[in-house]
């Protein structure tokens, strides 16, 4: 990706801070608290994603041409080296569908993003559109 290194502020997208100004002393409490993210393991996921949007392109483009049998092997070669210099991390394959509320990553329900177990808790309680238990 061709972006200059100053058009982005590189900072982490998983730390966000809240300020508690409630407290006894007179300047407040600057306590920074991370949320957004229930644990590591989404975070992580949401670094991969931000990551594979990035370079979902090139990574495209470069396989292409790694692909193609027409084009010379020196330059399916290039390619090759090319697609090595890449991040891991900006392969499709290292994402992983996670649960929302509970970070759990398997017995997923993709349409509502959540887990099985949530997805149950929630269709019981009457918090999805849509959704009921089966009558017969």
């Amino acid at each position: 990706v061709t972006t200059s290194k100053l058009s982005k502020i590189q900072l982490p997208d998983f730390i966000f801070c809240v300020f508690n100004l409630q407290s006894t002393t007179t300047l407040g409490s600057l306590s920074p608290r991370r949320f957004m993210y229930t644990d590591w393991r989404m975070a992580r996921d949401a670094k991969r994603r931000r990551i594979v949007k990035e370079y979902a392109r090139l990574r495209i483009n470069i396989n292409s041409l790694r692909k193609n049998d027409i084009l010379p092997r020196a330059l399916q070669e290039i390619a090759d080296k090319e697609i090595a210099e890449l991040p891991l991390n900006s392969c499709t394959t290292r994402i992983h569908g996670r649960c929302v509320v509970t970070s759990r990553a398997r017995s997923f329900v993709r349409p509502w993003r959540v887990s099985r177990i949530m997805f149950r808790h929630f269709a019981d309680y009457n918090y999805m559109s849509g959704v009921q238990r089966a009558m017969w």
